[in-house]
């Protein structure tokens, strides 16, 4: 997670702004530098933004135009990717599934990281920008929190300054994502969706967590049986096979007895009608079947 955090994102954001920010400073006749900072402030959304130009070429407004919608996708696709991460997930797995826990953890634990995180980066900003603690954890707040009017004056003036707002930005981004990943994880928003759409996309949630499992089970999840507690069963699971056999065999047993005894009532059927039909036939009943002798009719 940290090399997601503080590596992948924040060079692909890097990366996505030079080549977009030196293709508008051509069109608009800037500096590249210059066309960097206008797309970092634009993809970052940042509350002071790290130049004043802006395009004013009706191609350079297209272009301005797509690449923000290109930022778009690249902000929510970051969100995506951390929403997924395997950390996310097993850190959703740990908030508590009742209901007081789930806006405990929501509205109180999740705060309380976030205003120490912002503590922090204040404090090693102000210590960049020669500021006041103050000063700089105020900034912070209205940077991560993307506010529209900031709660101090001040802005970076460094260029090591404005580097690290940009990192910070980035890396919120990805807390974004995390935040995301454990709120929609929780059954209350399975129990939401229920409410909202109905029961076939929770049947699908369902069921993917049934794949879920059944994918764990067959990678090996730790809730599998271990290997020895399977060897120390062996001897009773051969022993249930071979109970399952020898009642099978019964079955099997008891099926052809209840044939022969279904063959034997359909002979006996067949005689008694053919010696009924001849002695009718005669003009007399025979009952030397049964014993005795016949009578005449």
């Amino acid at each position: 997670m940290f090399f997601m955090l503080c590596v992948i994102v924040p060079n692909v954001v890097m990366c996505v702004c030079f080549l977009l920010g030196t293709f508008l400073a051509l069109i608009e006749s800037w500096e590249p530098v210059l066309g960097l900072e206008y797309m970092l402030s634009t993809v970052l959304g940042l509350s002071v933004p790290l130049t004043s130009a802006s395009p004013v070429t009706t191609f350079g407004i297209a272009t301005d135009y797509v690449a923000s919608i290109w930022a778009m996708l690249l902000i929510t696709t970051a969100m995506g990717l951390a929403a997924g991460m395997c950390l996310i997930t097993k850190m959703a797995d740990t908030v508590p599934q009742s209901k007081n826990g789930f806006f405990l953890v929501l509205l109180g634990v999740l705060p309380i990281l976030l205003i120490v995180l912002t503590a922090l980066l204040g404090g090693i900003m102000a210590s960049i920008e020669d500021w006041s603690y103050q000063n700089g954890f105020y900034f912070m707040i209205g940077s991560v929190c993307g506010l529209a009017n900031p709660l101090t004056t001040v802005v970076p003036n460094s260029a090591e300054g404005a580097f690290f707002e940009v990192m910070c930005v980035s890396v919120e981004i990805c807390l974004g994502g995390a935040i995301i990943g454990i709120v929609g994880a929780h059954p209350l928003a399975a129990h939401f969706l229920l409410m909202v759409e109905g029961d076939d996309d929770v049947q699908e949630t369902e069921e993917r967590e049934i794949d879920k499992l059944e994918t764990e089970l067959a990678n090996g999840s730790p809730n599998r049986p271990k290997k020895g507690d399977e060897e120390d069963e062996s001897p009773l699971l051969e022993e249930i096979d071979s109970l399952r056999r020898q009642v099978q065999a019964l079955e099997a047993k008891v099926q052809a007895a209840d044939e022969k005894d279904r063959e034997k009532d359909a002979l006996l059927k067949d005689l008694h009608a053919q010696v009924t039909t001849d002695s009718f036939a005669n003009g007399d009943v025979s009952h030397t079947i049964f014993g005795s002798e016949s009578v005449s009719v």
